[in-house]
């Protein structure tokens, strides 16, 4: 492998650093260009209207829309004259006041004296009967004459323009008919407005004027002063959207079918506003019922910090669970911290009218998710392609596809964890150097390791180290696997198999050679802890390999395998985790050896063995035996002996061979301690 062991470690810093660089423009940019991100909480504030829709505890007011169901308000529909007859029909149901939103900038073009010159007005002592035509603009104003009328001012009114005494706009005369006179609030109307925000204003600081809802509040209810308590600095408050609210928006075509009791039982005592589609006048009467009921939403200054903030915590939490754990790991806590706040900011909207956004820090939290694990997999493929190089002649072709799959899990830098550990030796494989030619060495240690590769490998191992008649391999890693101890076992006892078939093929051309298998014996041993795994090697010499007590342990217990009459030896560990396996306990090893486990056990079997009726007595004997040993009841012990030499098949009597040995050389010891005591 050409990289060097922190591959995959510096991959995913490149993923974080560029993932990093992304949330960072996205922090500035929110901090310098609010508007942006604007449209993000408008869309949260939609969705959370949407699913929070909430009727009004009590309706105060209704709009009546001049606009056709299927087209929209047209002057030339609406005559000034027929503007007043609904207005009256609206001033006999006995409404608290009447907001009138419409432009009356211009003469009605369809009043007969709009086609009079403007100088008769100035002939009164000259009779004219073009002076006697009906003039709707003064129609209107007599409607709306001693009526709790709220007009909304005509933009030359409203920016404080001089009027040419000349030419007298219609609005003047129905200004002076009305009641009370309101600017038009310059946000929150019109297509390129937000539909969300209202200009409240009660102070008369917007030239001279109340806003549209205040003064109809203020002419409704004059004993009574409503100031919203969630308003901003520019006099703006933010209003709730409801489909209940189309409940109180009526078209005035409708009125027709209507009596006028039915009228009277719609408007009687309620604030009307009239108005079109097109100036959004509907939103006088929301801000009048949602400030009357102090139901309007806020959105503080903090609201800000807290979306910069979570946009920043979310990201972390994606970007550190994404290189510590993985992309799965990753978004599962991501989308739970994700939900989280979700939840806080639902719960600041319905309950306390606080709005939120959670779109924009959720959004840049998955961007850049999606861009770590974007660039990650930009380079999973050169990753894959160095652990495959790597790990090939390790793993085999039958397990390389489980690291691949998840190659964070390799850690080349070095890892700790519990594996088990296979080290088998060809005993009296150096006494071949001399009766083998280098053709026939060669092939016989090829043909050796081939064979013992290929039982490591079905299991799904990781070679350690092989060479020299000994081969060394462990599991568990660097791909976890499951029942790890069982896998280690069946390739020792396969091990086994394949060595007396080994022996076999050859027997008669190794006999000749004067080699049997008496003298060269395959000893396996196989010890489980903890270990250190990583590659050992340099940044051009990749060495994959475990590293710890289990490992040394396996070299020393191999040593014992001929004082304990079985080639195959596992720790005490070991025996621990293999239930299903047929194992006995072997003489205790000797006091010198370095060994942190000081049992050993003998495996002989699997399932079909260690369930069988025979070997279920035998280890109910043999367990006797080993106590008899480590009390050193040893006339009892030979009895045990004789005992479980019976019971045993022929090819486990090496095992009481070496007990009866243990045995009788420490009688021997005691006797001739005794003696010289004696003397």
């Amino acid at each position: 492998m050409s990289e060097s062991a922190r591959v995959l470690q510096r991959r995913r810093t490149l993923a974080s650093v560029i993932a990093v660089i992304f949330l960072v423009i996205a922090a500035l940019l929110r901090l310098t260009n609010p508007q942006v991100t604007q449209n993000f909480a408008d869309t949260s504030l939609a969705a959370f209207n949407y699913v929070f829709q909430t009727r009004p505890a009590e309706v105060q007011s209704k709009t009546i829309l001049l606009d056709e169901r299927k087209r929209p308000y047209n002057a030339l529909d609406w005559p000034r004259s027929k503007l007043a007859r609904l207005i009256k029909k609206v001033g006999a149901a006995h409404p608290a006041a009447i907001l009138i939103d419409l432009d009356f900038g211009k003469i009605d073009p369809t009043s007969p004296r709009a086609h009079v010159p403007e100088y008769l007005a100035d002939l009164k002592n000259y009779p004219s009967p073009l002076s006697s035509l009906p003039d709707h603009d003064a129609i209107l104003a007599k409607a709306i004459r001693n009526k709790s009328v709220v007009l909304v001012a005509h933009p030359i009114i409203q920016n404080g323009l001089a009027i040419n005494t000349q030419v007298v706009p219609p609005f003047l005369p129905l200004r002076e008919a009305s009641t009370a006179v309101a600017f038009r609030p310059a946000s929150g109307f019109g297509p390129v407005n937000s539909d969300w925000l209202y200009q409240y204003d009660v102070s008369m600081a917007t030239n001279n004027y109340l806003s549209p809802a205040a003064a109809a509040l203020e002419l409704a209810y004059p004993n009574h002063k409503f100031v919203p308590k969630r308003q901003s600095s520019r006099g703006e408050i933010i209003l709730r959207q409801s489909v209940f609210d189309s409940a109180n928006v009526l078209y005035a075509k409708d009125l027709r079918a209507l009596s006028r009791t039915q009228i009277a039982h719609l408007l009687e005592g309620r604030i009307v506003t009239i108005g079109t589609k097109e100036r959004n006048s509907a939103a006088h009467s929301r801000a009048i019922d949602q400030i009357k009921q102090g139901t309007t939403l806020a959105r503080p200054l903090w609201t800000g910090r807290l979306e910069f903030m979570a946009t920043l915590a979310l990201s972390a939490i994606f970007l550190i669970a994404a290189s510590a754990y993985g992309i799965h790991a990753a978004y599962t806590i991501g989308s739970v911290a994700i939900a989280s706040f979700i939840a806080l900011a639902a719960y600041q909207f319905r309950i306390q009218g606080i709005i939120i956004d959670p779109l924009y820090p959720a959004g840049v939290a998955l961007a850049s998710a999606t861009l770590w694990i974007s660039t990650y997999a930009v380079t999973l493929r050169q990753d894959q392609l160095l652990l495959a190089i790597g790990f090939r002649k390790l793993l085999g072709e039958r397990a390389l596809p489980d690291l691949l799959n998840e190659p964070e899990q390799v850690r080349l830098e070095g890892m700790e964890r519990r594996i088990s550990f296979l080290h088998a030796k060809l005993d009296g494989f150096r006494n071949l150097y001399d009766k083998l030619n280098t053709e026939e060495l060669i092939e016989l240690s090829r043909g050796f390791l081939e064979a013992q590769s290929e039982q490591v490998l079905a299991q799904k191992g990781t070679i350690n180290r092989r060479g020299r008649g000994q081969i060394s391999a462990f599991w568990n890693a660097p791909v976890y696997q499951p029942g790890y101890t069982a896998h280690a076992s069946k390739t020792a006892t396969a091990m086994l198999s394949a060595m007396d078939a080994i022996h076999e093929k050859n027997r008669l051309e190794l006999i000749q050679k004067g080699y049997n298998a008496l003298e060269m014996p395959l000893k396996i041993a196989v010890c489980s802890g903890k270990a250190k795994i990583g590659n050992i090697g340099g940044a051009k010499d990749f060495r994959y390999a475990a590293l710890g007590n289990c490992v040394e342990d396996s070299e020393e217990l191999i040593n014992h395998t001929s004082q304990a009459g079985w080639p195959l030896l596992i720790c005490h560990h070991t025996a621990m985790d293999l239930q299903e396996f047929a194992v006995l306990e072997v003489i205790p090893l000797p006091m010198h050896l370095a060994f942190t486990c000081k049992k050993a056990h003998a495996l002989l079997g699997d399932a079909s063995t260690a369930f069988s009726e025979e070997f279920l007595i035998l280890k109910k004997h043999h367990a006797k035996l080993t106590s008899a040993v480590s009390t050193r009841d040893w006339q009892v012990a030979l009895e045990l002996i004789e005992i479980c030499r019976r019971k045993a098949r022929l090819d486990w009597q090496g095992i009481y061979d070496a007990f009866e040995q243990h045995v009788t050389e420490h009688i021997a010891l005691t006797e001739f301690t005794q003696a010289e005591a004696a003397e």
